[in-house]
């Protein structure tokens, strides 16, 4: 409950500090992950979900353009206009509001990933960032937009890598983790699953 906590104060403070509301930090959330996961499934399922709710996605983004959250050079298409999702600017300051809240949640699954391990008789580093990210803050956002700021989700991750860190499972770089988001092949493997999946990608540095 610690985490969770921890992530609903940090998301209270940015709704406060912006003046948003719950649903224009979902808008914000499933707009970030769209355009650095390319999840266009998830985007479709959030659109369906506010039309049968009666919102307009336009006036969503017109409010978030208002509050400054959006840039005022986007120029949001009128009803019945192409719509593209990917060219949406936001504010660099509010996005690193966003850095901050994902902080804690990185920062844990680092200090839980394993430090070392043992690959063909030779000992090598896990936690280094810097194949993939210019800092662990970096890593750090990445991981948080991975998992959408969901803590629940984040909680289970982590009971996913103590679970394979236990069984020395755990064989590659902690940035290949986040990038890869190799908790879903330590899940399978738990499960019973992994016929499913190519295990030298798992020990992939």
């Amino acid at each position: 409950m610690k985490n969770l906590t921890l992530n609903l104060e940090e998301e209270i403070a940015v709704l406060n500090k912006y003046r948003i509301t719950p649903n224009e930090l979902m808008l914000i959330k499933t707009l970030l992950l769209l355009q650095d996961e390319e999840n266009e499934d998830l985007f479709k399922t959030y659109i369906e979900v506010l039309y049968n709710c009666g919102v307009k996605l336009r006036d969503g983004i017109l409010s978030l353009q208002e509050k400054g959250i959006i840039l005022k050079s986007y120029k949001v298409p009128k009803e019945g206009e192409a719509f593209d999702p990917y060219s949406i600017p936001f504010n660099k300051s509010f996005i690193k509001t966003l850095y901050k809240c994902s902080f804690e949640l990185g920062k844990e699954l680092f200090m839980e990933y394993p430090q070392m391990t043992t690959i063909n008789g030779s000992i090598v580093t896990l936690r280094g960032v810097s194949k993939h990210f210019n800092s662990l803050e970096d890593c750090y956002f990445k991981y948080g937009r991975s998992i959408g700021w969901n803590a629940e989700r984040h909680e289970h991750i982590i009971d996913l890598v103590k679970w394979a860190k236990d069984k020395d499972l755990i064989k590659q770089s902690l940035s290949s983790f986040v990038i890869n988001n190799a908790w879903l092949d330590i899940e399978a493997i738990k499960n019973g699953d992994s016929f499913n999946y190519n295990f030298n990608a798992i020990k992939a540095l």
